[in-house]
């Protein structure tokens, strides 16, 4: 792109021991190359009647010249970087769906994902996807209830898990959503919605030096929403 060739940016100031307040500067360079993937990928879904549904889903990929950051050379006296073609790797995994109908008002779903990723840096680089292939939770898992209450109310129940990511320093965490609707009539809807019920707060990202981010907690929280259709 030509960010990649023809930039030069103030992406933020560098983490200790560096001064406060130091600069870092990425510029970009012609000789970067477009990265490469080949992805392959297998898949099965079957319903093996009305009242289970299921999808499975595995895939390999190999990526070649992923764009990294690499000091200057000679280095100057403020902090600058470059793009270059620095990293290659491979990541697999699958993803699992299931979905069951237990009643006529009750259903059931889950999704669960697997992802693992393998990536080599050049020895120059920096902030790149081999430092944060801990930053990809390995596990994911969702559960999802929903209940219809008689002709027009909902309730649904979201559980998610997601893994460790240990190179970010963010740990695992369980939480759930709860929604509640309520269709008083035809085009209308009324629902009130709790949000990360079971862990708060609790910490999902964490800070980036090239684009100044800074990680915060994330609470329970309550909405009501209104849906008005004509």
């Amino acid at each position: 792109t030509r960010a990649e060739h023809n930039s030069q940016l103030v992406i933020g100031e560098l983490p200790p021991p560096a001064p406060a307040g130091t600069p870092a500067v990425l510029f970009g360079r012609r000789g970067v190359d477009s990265e490469e993937l080949i992805a392959y990928e297998l898949g099965i879904r079957q319903q093996p009647n009305e009242n289970i549904y299921w999808d499975l889903a595995l895939f390999y990929n190999v990526y070649e010249n992923l764009v990294a950051f690499r000091p200057t050379m000679p280095a100057p006296a403020i902090p600058t970087f470059e793009f270059f073609n620095g990293e290659s790797g491979d990541a697999y995994g699958l993803e699992l769906y299931v979905q069951l109908v237990m009643t006529d008002s009750w259903r059931l779903s889950s999704w669960y994902s697997f992802v693992r990723l393998d990536l080599d840096a050049d020895p120059r680089a920096v902030a790149t996807g081999a430092v944060n292939s801990g930053a990809t939770p390995r596990n994911q898992v969702r559960l999802t209830s929903s209940w219809d209450i008689g002709c027009n109310k909902e309730f649904d129940l979201m559980a998610r898990y997601v893994d460790s990511m240990p190179s970010i320093g963010v740990p695992s965490y369980l939480t759930m959503d709860a929604r509640l609707a309520w269709r008083p009539r035809c085009g209308m809807e009324l629902s009130l919605v709790g949000q990360n019920l079971l862990d708060s707060p609790h910490q999902e990202y964490s800070t980036s030096v090239f684009s100044g981010d800074v990680p915060t907690q994330v609470q329970r929280g309550v909405y009501g929403m209104l849906v008005w259709e004509r």
